[in-house]
């Protein structure tokens, strides 16, 4: 499978659920993929970089993700080693357990650098990272794979929002947040909700129109 077709095309972008669930927390990111009821610690491999690349292999297949907060990829903003570097490959772990009678795969990320602290990177569109008065970077994605360069997301979840009646919003780089899917146009982003509006408009006028040439 194509994990994109464009460039800044993400799977996030598409409203898709990715197949893990991620959180983040002061000091790490966890990452929890269900597994087959078969598949044990064995058939599965991690490897992480201190660059931010996370490599899963195993039945399922190969994940790789890379941690956003990454100032040295092609960022124009100084930055540390700690922040061209955000894992602490050392303090990092990952271990298949038993989660509500299901099998996951644990991937424990240890930050080098609270990523809300560190420069933007170019990876981060300005629609939908910009800085908070605070100025951190609660708006980013954990990934950059599930990043949105372009600032396509809100229109793209607004348009699955208004045919399925339901839009995945991916997790952000604040602490605690989680994906999910939303099923109330009122929880969604102002952007998308701001689509969603203009969309469903267009959606009623071509249904009357269609009314009155019958």
């Amino acid at each position: 499978m194509w994990p994109r077709l464009f460039r800044g095309d993400p799977l996030a972008a598409r409203c898709l659920a990715p197949p893990y669930t991620c959180i983040r927390t002061d000091t790490e990111v966890l990452l929890h993929l269900p597994l087959p009821g078969w598949v044990t610690t064995q058939d599965v491999q991690v490897d992480m970089h201190a660059s931010g690349v996370v490599v899963v292999d195993g039945p399922m297949g190969r994940l790789v993700r890379t941690v956003m907060g990454k100032g040295g990829q092609g960022s124009t903003n100084t930055c540390t080693n700690e922040c061209s570097n955000p894992l602490d490959v050392a303090n990092s772990s990952w271990e298949v357990e038993h989660i509500d009678g299901r099998k996951v795969l644990v991937v424990t990320m240890a930050l080098t650098v609270d990523p809300l602290t560190a420069p933007l990177t170019k990876h981060a569109h300005p629609n939908t990272s910009s800085r908070t008065k605070n100025n951190t970077n609660e708006h980013q994605h954990v990934f950059v794979e599930d990043g949105d360069e372009f600032g396509l997301l809100p229109l793209l979840q607004a348009a699955m929002f208004v045919a399925t009646g339901a839009a995945y919003v991916p997790p952000s780089y604040a602490r605690g947040s989680r994906g999910h899917t939303v099923t109330h146009l009122a929880h969604l982003s102002d952007a998308a909700r701001a689509f969603a509006r203009v969309l469903m408009a267009q959606q009623d006028a071509a249904e009357q129109g269609d009314v009155a040439d019958g």
